[in-house]
């Protein structure tokens, strides 16, 4: 439910400029494909240090993002990643 209904309204919501809960459009390169894959993620503060944390463990977007050693907030509001 959560990767076909939750994570495209999230990243719709987040595309047209409203942040659900800090959410930003996470895009980064398939590490076996090569393409550009983006997901909705939360954006954690804590004292001033910025995090991205993956509730579900490792996950896809999680090894992506590791094999490439960087990421693009692809949409969103103004604020950076």
């Amino acid at each position: 439910m959560t990767k076909h209904i939750v994570n495209p309204l999230v990243a719709f919501v987040t595309s047209i400029g409203f942040s659900l809960r800090r959410s930003r459009i996470l895009a980064v390169r398939g590490r076996k494909s090569g393409q550009i894959r983006t997901t909705p993620v939360n954006l954690l503060e804590i004292g001033g240090a910025r995090y991205l944390v993956a509730p579900r463990g490792e996950t896809e977007w999680v090894r992506n993002l590791r094999a490439a050693g960087d990421a693009d907030r692809a949409r969103g509001n103004s604020a950076a990643l």
